[in-house]
């Protein structure tokens, strides 16, 4: 019961700003997991002085919480809470479902550090591993 959550950051031409995760933390489930990258992804966009964010996940529970059209889990009440405490400092924060194909980058991280453990970000330079993917999500044709 020990997860990964990964998140990546793209400008607005989708190619990635940041990307970060955290491994080896107790989960209680998908969701909670769910919760938790969304809570590391907007604390980072915070940190990076982001004013505009827009985070996409492939969970339809969870950005149904977040937006108040769903009863939130208690199991996750703090972590909701504290990601809309985040979210209240930056000018503009959008929730929205995207397909897990879409998420792609995002989950190669989370395998990654979930592999690995302990937290990590990149900005700029990111690893080898992940390059592939990213080029492929702005239709680059380089492989490494």
């Amino acid at each position: 019961m020990r997860g990964g959550a990964g998140w990546v950051a793209r400008d607005s031409n989708r190619w990635m700003e940041m990307a970060g995760g955290v491994g080896g933390f107790p989960c209680q489930s998908a969701l909670a997991t769910e919760a938790e990258v969304v809570r590391e992804a907007v604390a980072a966009g915070l940190e990076a002085r982001a004013a505009r964010m827009m985070v996409e996940t492939d969970c339809k529970q969870l950005v149904a919480m977040l937006h108040g059209t769903m009863k939130t889990d208690t199991t996750i009440d703090d972590i909701i809470h504290d990601i809309k405490l985040l979210a209240s400092h930056v000018d503009h924060v959008s929730f929205t479902f995207v397909n897990r194909r879409c998420n792609a980058a995002a989950h190669l991280v989370a395998a990654h550090v979930s592999r690995v453990g302990g937290k990590f970000k990149w900005d700029q330079l990111w690893p080898e591993w992940l390059f592939d993917t990213l080029a492929a999500n702005v239709n680059i044709p380089i492989r490494l």
